[in-house]
């Protein structure tokens, strides 16, 4: 009754938005949930009237990850190089599934923002590119910490919307060398 509610109001509505909280989307194939609010969106704007659906929220890097992803390789995260060209599957590129399949040899984890956060728990080789005072269940086998960006280094990240790119100044000195630092070097050596 309810759902039938929600769509009579969707379909009368002169110009209806679907707004959901990404970061609420914490379980598995949450991506399927947003790609049927995508459908009942352009089922909408099929009929007479006018709708848009909206993420909100995003956390910790999400969104700028997203972006920076789109800009380099025309898709968002969870792309594969392994065939020399940017390949895109947001189901066969989880790193969940591709660990829990057996198809990684190693974990990088890059997290500047909460020192809370934990990366997956794994027996693979786990190399950790981090906010300064993490905690571990399990030690990982390298740890860099890193500056966290608008506090110990400048850098941008996005808007919720996607749409503006906001530049972060840095507020202190900790001596801390910026993820893009890390991984900059680490590419230099390779």
């Amino acid at each position: 009754a309810q759902l039938g509610s929600i769509a009579d109001k969707l379909r009368e509505a002169r110009y209806g938005v679907v707004l959901w909280s990404a970061g609420k989307l914490a379980f598995e194939h949450a991506e399927l949930t947003v790609q049927t609010i995508c459908n009942i969106v352009r089922e909408i704007n099929m009929q007479n009237t006018r709708c848009s659906g909206l993420p909100l929220g995003g956390k910790e890097g999400d969104y700028t990850a997203n972006q920076v992803c789109g800009w380099t390789t025309g898709y968002p995260a969870r792309v594969n190089f392994a065939r020399g060209y940017p390949e895109y599957d947001p189901f066969v590129f989880d790193s969940h599934v591709m660990i829990a399949n057996g198809e990684a040899d190693a974990v990088v984890w890059v997290h500047a923002f909460n020192a809370t956060a934990t990366p997956p728990q794994t027996e693979l080789p786990t190399v950790v590119i981090g906010r300064s005072g993490m905690q571990f269940e399990r030690e990982p086998d390298v740890f860099i910490p890193v500056g966290t960006p608008g506090i110990d280094h400048a850098g941008h990240t996005y808007r919720m919307d996607s749409v503006v790119a906001l530049r972060l100044k840095k507020l202190r000195d900790a001596g801390l060398p910026s993820t893009a630092e890390v991984l900059n070097a680490i590419e230099q050596a390779i």
